[in-house]
Order: structure tokens, then sequence, then C-alpha cells
């Protein structure tokens, strides 16, 4: 798995996606269903602290790809 398709499949997003908007509905989507805030219970907490730190890893990647 090369490193855009990971990025993609971490938002939930197809391969290849070239409007930058749809990445960043996606990555917004995705923050508001996993931030950790919005969890009270410790182990939800975690869970979720992973998934927002890997959808803003995708995010940074697309970001620069796209010269955002």
């Amino acid at each position: 798995m090369n490193e855009e398709t990971k990025h993609a499949a971490a938002l939930e997003i197809a391969v290849g996606i070239t409007d930058f908007e749809v990445i960043r509905k996606a990555y917004l989507k995705q923050m508001r269903k996993y931030h950790p805030d919005n969890f009270r219970e410790e182990s939800q907490r975690k869970d979720a602290e992973i998934i927002a730190v890997r959808a803003n890893l995708a995010h940074d990647f697309f970001k620069k790809k796209f010269n955002k």
C-alpha cells in the first residue's frame, strides 16, 4: 500500500481524487465524528485519538500534494 492509498483510506475517500475540496470535506467529517472530545470513556477516547491523528496526517499529506 503506497502512502497516498493509506491516507485516502484514513479519510475514507477514493484514491486519485484531484479535488482538494472533497478531501477537505472528508477530513472535516472524520474530525466531527472522531474528535476525542466527543467521547467520555477512556477506551473510546484513545481509539478516537488514533483515528484523529491518522486523519490529521492524511490531511497534511494532501495539503502538501495540492500546495494548499
